[in-house]
Parts: structure tokens; sequence; C-alpha cells
């Protein structure tokens, strides 16, 4: 009787494990294939070969993402805020695209805080920059889609050793307050690429950055480019890819769905 007891133990011992190896060792389904679309400003958005090394980090984005999964819809563009992006019926635009599953990652400020004179443009901090990426959230999941926030990349611009704090500290903190309201996944670049930059110094920093600009000039000219400006806050190729790797990581320890369409 024992060996009997002891026999039937032993069998149902193995089936258990047997099947739990079984149960452990299937993968999980891949996900649906969905479109990542991108709005934002010029720190986001795609440039022709012409103007390199200028890059957005959106631009380079695809270079992440798992071609069998997803795809890239880039369409931030160059000295758009919440409030012009709206304006200039891009918003809506993008809506019609938009299909159940998608992806929309949002990352404005730089420009909602520019000239208050610019009124198509400028949006204030506790006005009209929360109430415009609210409606976008809303408008987003009225589709049933996803958006995700990203709050501003940081601009090279050091004092004292560190990143000097400036405008864009009050829209990272806006941008917060409304992820925390409307209970949507919020990235907050700003604060990793200030973190960063500070951990690499200013020499390293700023080499991920355009730097200085010059004047064009016409082949075969003897004319010499002049320097126009330090370029502190759009991207180099490297800085995009920087950039692009952060937002990539900050997904995955998020765990947020979007992170399975990622390499």
């Amino acid at each position: 009787m024992k060996k009997s007891l002891t026999s039937l133990l032993v069998l149902l011992t193995a089936a258990f494990f047997c099947g739990c190896a079984t149960i452990c060792g299937e993968k999980a389904a891949p996900p649906q294939p969905a479109t990542i679309h991108l709005v934002g400003d010029s720190t986001c958005a795609s440039y022709p070969a012409s103007r390199a090394p200028l890059t957005g980090w959106g631009q380079v984005l695809n270079n992440y993402v798992n071609p069998a999964y997803g795809k890239v819809n880039n369409q931030a563009y160059s000295g758009y805020s919440t409030n012009s992006y709206i304006y200039s019926g891009r918003w809506d635009r993008l809506m019609k695209q938009l299909k159940p599953g998608d992806f929309v990652v949002i990352q404005f400020g730089h420009n909602d805080g520019g000239a208050k004179k610019n009124t198509k443009r400028y949006a204030d901090v506790k006005t009209a920059y929360p109430a415009n990426l609210t409606r976008f959230v809303k408008d987003v999941r009225a589709r049933k889609a996803n958006p995700i926030l990203v709050t501003s990349i940081a601009k090279c611009i050091f004092k004292k050793g560190k990143v000097a704090p400036n405008y864009l500290l009050k829209y990272r903190d806006a941008m917060m307050n409304v992820a925390k309201n409307e209970n949507v996944p919020l990235i907050d670049i700003n604060t990793i690429t200030i973190t960063q930059w500070n951990k690499i110094g200013e020499k390293a920093a700023y080499a991920l950055y355009l730097g200085p600009v010059y004047t064009k000039v016409k082949p075969g000219s003897k004319d010499k480019p002049k320097f126009r400006y330090d370029d502190r806050t759009h991207l180099s190729v490297n800085g995009a890819h920087e950039v692009a790797k952060m937002f990539v990581k900050a997904c995955k320890e998020q765990k947020l769905p979007i992170a399975e369409y990622f390499k």
C-alpha cells in the first residue's frame, strides 16, 4: 500500500513540474501591429540631409522599434507649440489617421513658453498649456489609442557646473500635473536629460547638441561662413540617438505597453 502511494505521489509530482515547464516555456503573444505617432516641436522633428547634423530624436526613434510590430509616424514640426499645433489643423488631421491601439507621444514646451505677443503660439503654463494637453489626452483616448506625455529635453546651458534652471521647469511641472490628473503615462525626459548632463559635464553634453551655427555659403563663393549663434537647444545626430534611447529605456522601466514595440 505504501509503495502504491509513493509511486502515485511521484507520478503526480512529475506531472506537475512537467506541466509547469510547459506553461512557463510559452512565449507571450506578440503585440498587435501599431503606429507610434509623435507630435511635438523642433527637438523631436525630422530633417532633410541638407540640414545635417541637425536631428530630432523622433527622427531616429524608428531605429529602436521592432519593424515586425510597429512603425513611427513623426508628426513633430519645428516652431510648434500646443496652441499652434491645434490652430494649424495638424492635430485634427492626425486624429483622422489614428487607429485603435496606436500610440501618440506628445512633447511640447519649448515654444509654448515663447513670446507672449504670438498668441497663436504662446500657451500660458497655468491655463492654455494644461488645457491643450488635457484635450490631446482625451481626444486620443476617445479613439481607443494610447497617449503618452513627454517633458521637453533640457537646454544645454550650464551655470556653475550644472544645467541652469529655466522656464521649461514650469512646463515640466504643468505636464506632470496633467499626467497625474488624467492618469496618463509620463516620460520625464527633462529630468532625465538634466541628470545625465550634470553627470557627464558641460563639454560632453554640448557635443550632443548642434553647437555653433554658421551662415551658408554658395559653392564656389570666396565668402567665408560667418558665425550666427550657438545652438544649445537642438540636437546633433548623436544627441538625437541619446535622447531616443533614454525614451525607450524609460518606457521599458515603467513597463508601458509601448515598450513591447521596442527592440
